[in-house]
């Protein structure tokens, strides 16, 4: 049974994918690929002749689609300083150990396996894509992401990608990107697949950085929505668009507007609003101050007196002057 998201037949076939063919250079690659030495495989080799692994090189990642048309067992120890590993199955059934645990994989399934550990695969017949992720790359990556040095490895903790994972959604994206031309190997398009690719594997799969990379991304979130808070604070009269919030905070639009409607199921321009009639709320109240509402009004961003006075009522349950005579 195959993966219903994917037609292995179609994947790895542009020209920027590299073909070998045959038990020995198949071999060479997988050695490659899984990072292993103490290989021990059984299978037989003269009805291996015929099989073909189409890998390319992407930079940060390798992509590779095998296909094991016998039964096959595979035991190696990864090399410490060897990448990570992300392995899929698309047809049939694998059984794999890392370090002694065994897991079942389906087709849609995968699972990550890390640098330095016990590693077998048993099969009767599958084919699966793997994706291995430079080390250096992931942990420049992970670095970035909690804006600090890493002072311990990155260990994922063993678990089975669940089928229908965005990872292998990820994966064959970038493949199909570069095989209709959407995308080549050193372009800017396959850069970002890749990274976002990484970033899909530090959110999804449970590691050693879990709980740093969590508090780092709610920090973010908080520091993005303070910056607003200071940009309407600083001026509160200023002309502002959702493009001048994420430019402050340094980030998409898309992801601004994700963090506010998780802080308070608001938007940026609608958290604009509210701060600005907060701050016109605290001139009204403030005993010193004469201004006319109007100018008030206008000192807050609001062209129009009834617009002011209409959303004001709305959001504090009573008119500017009613505030006013306290």
């Amino acid at each position: 049974m195959s993966h219903p998201l994917v037609d292995h037949a179609s994947l790895l076939t542009g020209s920027h994918v590299t073909r070998v063919r045959g038990r020995t250079g198949v071999d060479r690659v997988v050695r490659t690929i899984e990072g292993g030495h103490r290989r021990n495989v059984e299978t037989n080799a003269s009805e291996s002749e015929g099989r073909e692994l189409r890998f390319v090189e992407l930079g940060t990642l390798r992509l590779g689609l095998g296909v094991v048309d016998r039964p096959e067992t595979i035991s190696l120890r990864r090399e410490p300083t060897s990448d990570f590993l992300v392995q899929f199955v698309l047809e049939g059934e694998v059984y794999v150990a890392i370090d002694g645990r065994r897991h079942r994989l389906g087709p849609g399934s995968g699972i990550v396996v890390p640098p330095g550990c016990r590693f077998e695969r048993r099969t009767q017949r599958s084919v699966g894509l793997s994706v291995v992720v430079d080390s250096i790359a992931l942990r420049t990556r992970l670095a970035e992401r909690v804006s600090a040095a890493l002072d311990r490895p990155i260990e994922f903790r063993t678990r089975v990608v669940a089928a229908r994972n965005p990872l292998l959604a990820m994966a064959v994206a970038i493949d199909q990107a570069l095989a209709s031309g959407l995308a080549v190997v050193d372009g800017p398009a396959c850069t970002a697949m890749q990274r976002a690719f990484i970033d899909l594997l530090l959110d999804l799969q449970p590691h050693s950085y879990a709980d740093d990379l969590v508090r780092d991304d709610r920090a973010v979130k908080s520091m993005r929505i303070e910056t607003v808070r200071a940009l309407v604070d600083r001026d509160p009269s200023a002309h502002l668009t959702v493009e001048d919030l994420a430019s402050a905070a340094e980030c998409s639009v898309r992801s601004l507007q994700a963090n506010f409607a998780e802080y308070g199921a608001t938007s940026p321009m609608d958290f604009v609003r509210r701060r600005r009639l907060a701050l016109a709320r605290a001139r009204l109240l403030d005993p010193t101050c004469e201004d006319p509402i109007g100018e008030i009004a206008v000192a807050h961003g609001y062209r129009s007196a009834s617009r002011f006075a209409a959303d004001y009522r709305r959001l504090f349950g009573e008119l500017p002057s009613g505030t006013r005579r306290r």
